[in-house]
């Protein structure tokens, strides 16, 4: 790869970072918005939300559940969304933003 080509990928992730960055923060809100209506199907919609490790009378199924389950929605909220935004950037730029495994024959990949 060229001069020209190195600068472009440098400058593909400058522009990658503030919309990766945007991306993680909206993850998160979905992540939490889905976990509270998941959770309230589990436990019901009128009790407090899920529980706490530190609140005495919760029993330790519903905790490790609760926490197992809000991993998860975190986990695979952000994976996807992450994964979504980086195909949206490739498909408006060209780049990926990434690791990007060299296809056999490439003659841009590293000889090993």
């Amino acid at each position: 790869m060229g001069r020209a080509g190195t600068l472009l990928l440098v400058v593909a992730k400058i522009l990658y970072t503030p919309l990766s960055v945007g991306l993680g923060i909206g993850a998160g809100i979905v992540a939490r918005k889905t976990f509270g209506v998941v959770w309230d199907k589990i436990d019901g919609p009128d009790n407090d939300g899920p529980p706490d490790a530190g609140d005495q009378d919760s029993p330790i199924g519903k905790v490790v559940l609760a926490a197992a389950l809000q991993a998860t929605t975190f986990a695979v909220t952000k994976t996807v969304v992450d994964r979504q935004g980086r195909r949206l950037f490739y498909h408006l730029t060209g780049f990926w933003p990434g690791d990007k495994v060299p296809a056999a024959g490439d003659p841009d990949a590293d000889a090993a």
